[in-house]
Parts: C-alpha cells; structure tokens; sequence
C-alpha cells in the first residue's frame, strides 16, 4: 500500500497521513460487528504493548553498556530478546487471527472496495527488491523437508 510506489525511487515521500486515513476508510467500509472486531484490538493489544516498550527499554539500557565497557551479560540481553518475541508473537497472531476472522465475513462489495482502497492499481510486483533496489530472484532448492 505505502511502499510499491516508492520501489526503486530514489528521495520519494510517503504521505505521512495515508495509514490512518486509509485505517479510517478501511474501517467505515465494514459493518459495525467487523469495524469493532478490529477497534477491540487496541485494548486486547494493550498488556503485550506495554511489556514490549518496558523490555525494549531494559535492552536498549543493556545495550548502551556496551558504549563504556565489554563487561556486559549478553546472556542477560538474550533472555530479555526472548521475552521481547513472545509478546511481539502474540501481537502478531492476534492481529492475523482478528483480521482473518473479519476476512471471512466480507461481502464481495466490501472486498471490492477494500482492494480499490489499497491504491495499488497499475502496479505490479516484478521480481524481488533489497530495501528499494531490485534484485535477482534467488534460486530456492527443495523445501520439502520444512514441512515433514
């Protein structure tokens, strides 16, 4: 949504507003079942919100240790790191969970005009890109053994 029209152009600027107001737009176009489905995620979201600023915060104190000396506990900043992605985990399902949830109830209007909402019209995505330079496809073996 905010980044294909930037692919590949150098000093491009983002609309500093375009996710809340396509958040607004995207919400006035469900019904008020699905739109509370997604508000409801602020307040679910807020213990795990909470834990990650705090975490982050002890990290960054552990980390500026290291600006005054090699004697810092990595396995200290390892355990808090762990912390840290449990709670981004359980961000990240709440979030797919909620939005999968609503998914399933959209009508075919909805759907048509969420995709119009997304503003990617006449954009396709060719091959691959490394920040905003494109790069060649990689060549991906047999991954077959991932999923056994």
């Amino acid at each position: 949504m905010k980044d294909i029209p930037a692919m590949g152009k150098k000093n491009y600027t983002i609309n500093e507003n375009l996710t809340g107001d396509r958040g607004k737009k995207f919400l006035m176009v469900l019904n008020p079942a699905q739109a509370k489905k997604i508000r409801d995620l602020v307040s679910r979201q807020g213990s795990a919100m909470k834990n990650i600023v705090s975490l982050r915060e002890e990290i960054s104190r552990q980390l500026r240790k290291y600006l005054i000396t090699d004697n810092v506990d990595s396995g200290a900043i390892l355990h808090l790191s762990e912390q840290y992605g449990r709670f981004d985990g359980e961000l990240i399902y709440l979030y797919a969970t909620t939005f999968a949830e609503v998914a399933k109830t959209l009508t075919s209007s909805q759907i048509a005009k969420l995709e119009e909402l997304r503003g990617l019209q006449g954009y396709t995505c060719k091959g691959m890109y490394l920040y905003s330079d494109r790069i060649s496809m990689p060549r991906i073996g047999d991954t077959d053994g991932f999923f056994e």
